[in-house]
Parts: structure tokens; C-alpha cells; sequence
């Protein structure tokens, strides 16, 4: 069974796709520049 990276974003239960964060995470950072998180290895199976 294969397990999937979630959103590194306290809260966020979406899909990890680039630097540990979902998508809409990862753009706001691009948009608002970069922001303190911490970066967990959260998976759900």
C-alpha cells in the first residue's frame, strides 16, 4: 500500500506536491514570499 505526503501546513489535509507543501501553500509563499513552517514528514495511509 502506498502512502501520500500531506501539506506540511498545520491543519492542511491536501496532497504535498513542492517543498513539503499543497499547492495553493506552496503559490501563497511564492506570492506573500517565504514564511516560518515546519517542515514534518506527515503521511496518511
Amino acid at each position: 500500500m502506498m502512502t501520500r505526503n500531506l501539506c506540511s501546513i498545520a491543519g492542511c489535509t491536501h496532497e504535498a506536491e513542492e517543498a513539503g507543501m499543497c499547492g495553493m501553500h506552496f503559490t501563497a509563499a511564492l506570492v506573500h514570499g517565504a514564511f516560518q513552517y515546519t517542515a514534518t514528514s506527515r503521511s496518511h495511509s
